[in-house]
């Protein structure tokens, strides 16, 4: 407690952040005041998002048609471009459910995708990643089917 972090983008994610953007200028200072504890089995421990992750799947046994949307780097319109193949699909009898595997942990994506048809929508949050990552990502990718 008392320790100072900053938010290092705008899904929340805290740290030290070592350098200020030249266009942005520093990053946001926050004060940790403490922690969300659980109780595991009788013991404490600090919350952690992978506690209610969607488990890895390394095969699938079966799948729909998938469609996926790919780009260079983050503002190239990558989501906009997912929202309207959604909008496309729903508005011509197709049930279309989305997930998003990188970026942010913002639920801002997600939204716009239900919100442009998308029955259900998953994103790296309920695999229990909170960021962009260098983890294996085809095992979690496959585990965010939608119930």
């Amino acid at each position: 407690m008392g320790d100072v972090l900053h938010i290092l983008n705008m899904g929340g994610i805290l740290g030290q952040c070592t350098s200020d953007h030249p266009d942005l200028g520093p990053a946001l200072r926050v004060e940790v005041l403490g922690a969300v504890v659980v109780d595991v089995d009788g013991q404490k421990r600090h919350a952690r998002v992978q506690d209610h992750a969607l488990e890895p799947v390394f095969s699938l046994t079966h799948s729909a048609p998938l469609v996926m949307v790919s780009g260079t780097s983050m503002n190239t319109g990558k989501t906009f471009a997912a929202a309207q193949i959604i909008r496309y699909l729903s508005e011509h009898g197709l049930r279309v459910a989305a997930g998003k595997l990188t970026g942010a942990a913002l639920l801002r994506d997600a939204r716009l995708m239900e919100e442009n048809g998308a029955i259900a929508s998953v994103t790296f949050i309920d695999a229990g990643v909170v960021s962009s990552t260098n983890k294996e990502m085809a095992p979690l990718a496959k585990g965010l089917s939608p119930t």
